[in-house]
């Protein structure tokens, strides 16, 4: 049974995530911020220490990754830590460079001009020699989350690393 990885900070798309996910045949762990990511392996950090070896490690146990672009780090009561930011970017790299095949979603217009470099950049780093890994779904207009499409393309992306 495959196990996947999704991340989502917001209450909303989360509720539907795991409704969507509820009739899916698979393992499906839920984080809503980096530090929910690194705890997976049940350490239960306070706070991100060595984002280059927490990462990785975490992403690893997972055979496919969805997530949400921006997001909190968690941790700390610091309000820096709650903020959201563009971690999806780094998680979708780094799971490209453990090859862990990755979906980037959003409810966001992906060619708005403050998310057009994030969808420049990963689309450079996938071409067809490596299985295209990374990918992300288009928003729907009503401001949710395509979830079907995300597991599709996971499901593809997937396939395609075997």
């Amino acid at each position: 049974m495959k196990k996947i990885l999704v991340i989502e900070d917001n209450e909303n798309h989360l509720a539907d995530a795991k409704e969507f996910f509820s009739s899916i045949e698979a393992e499906f762990h839920f984080a809503s911020s980096l530090l929910d990511v690194v705890n997976m392996d049940g350490k239960d950090r306070e706070y991100v220490t060595a984002w280059k070896n927490e990462i990785p490690t975490a992403l690893k146990q997972f055979d496919g990754v969805i997530t949400d672009f921006h997001f909190p780090e968690g941790g700390r009561a610091n309000g820096s830590h709650d903020a959201s930011h563009p971690i999806g970017m780094m998680i979708m790299l780094t799971a490209f460079f453990c090859e862990v095949p990755v979906i980037g979603i959003t409810d966001q217009n992906h060619h708005a001009d403050h998310m057009q470099w994030f969808t420049s950049f990963y689309r450079a780093c996938s071409d067809e020699s490596t299985n295209r890994l990374m990918d992300d779904v288009y928003w729907l207009k009503d401001g949710s989350k395509d979830w079907k499409s995300a597991w599709e393309r996971l499901c593809s992306r997937m396939s395609a690393a075997q």
